[in-house]
């Protein structure tokens, strides 16, 4: 049960949108990451990088597939990068918090 409750707390952190991005001059949007998103904007391979993940993955709570496949939904642009901010540390690590980031699309136009 706390697993569930955790990964439903997790999809719901993850599933906050970014507004929409200024149009450079491709007319594609280029604008990175809205303010917050201390972290900036990360590829797959540095966002597992992160020490909440990490913890995460070594306490069972993610697997790398899992991240995987979660981070593709994300990357709508197709740019191989997203926006990370550390939630976990605004809700003190506690109830599953720990393990948690953020992770919305970057607005910036794939090459």
């Amino acid at each position: 049960m706390r697993n569930r409750h955790l990964r439903i707390v997790v999809l719901t952190a993850l599933l906050i949108a970014l507004p929409a991005g200024l149009a450079n001059a491709t007319g594609k949007p280029d604008q990175g990451c809205a303010p917050g998103f201390d972290l900036g904007e990360l590829s797959l391979e540095e966002g597992l990088e992160l020490p909440r993940i990490l913890a995460g993955i070594g306490d069972g709570v993610f697997t790398v597939e899992g991240l995987t496949a979660a981070f593709a939904s994300f990357d709508k642009n197709g740019n191989g990068r997203a926006c990370f901010k550390d939630v976990g540390e605004l809700n003190n690590s506690a109830d599953g918090w720990g393990y948690l980031y953020n992770v919305v699309d970057d607005v910036s136009a794939a090459a």
